[in-house]
């Protein structure tokens, strides 16, 4: 298994933490902040060469850079919220946008293991 690949799989626990335990207790604490942010770096490191590598531009290309700018605003949300009350409607809207975001870029993790595994 490549390196990056390593990066993928780390970003996935880190963001899968974030959201649901985000979402779970339906607050933004530090730690899921920290989360949200390390998994968007693993996932920037590990998707980079992917897309260096492949000299074709595909749907899976297109989900997967639009998944990854996704979460780096996800990320930089959850940063803005920390501080504010989980009452506000930027927060409210923030616990039912993740879960959403999450599922975009689940499927494309998804689907971008399935592509590598068919040898594509």
């Amino acid at each position: 298994m490549q390196w990056y690949i390593w990066f993928i799989v780390v970003a996935f626990a880190f963001y899968s933490w974030a959201v649901w335990g985000a979402y779970v207790e339906r607050e933004l604490c530090s730690l899921f902040v920290w989360l949200f942010m390390a998994g968007f770096v693993c996932d920037v490191i590990g998707t980079m060469p992917i897309i260096i590598q492949t000299d074709r531009f595909s749907t899976h290309a297109v989900f997967g850079v639009a998944a990854l700018i996704i979460m780096g605003l996800h990320a930089s949300w959850a940063r803005l919220s920390l501080n504010r009350s989980a009452s506000s409607p930027p927060d409210r809207l923030f616990h039912i946008y993740s879960p959403w975001a999450y599922g975009l870029w689940v499927v494309t993790l998804i689907s971008g293991g399935f592509l590598h595994w068919m040898g594509r």
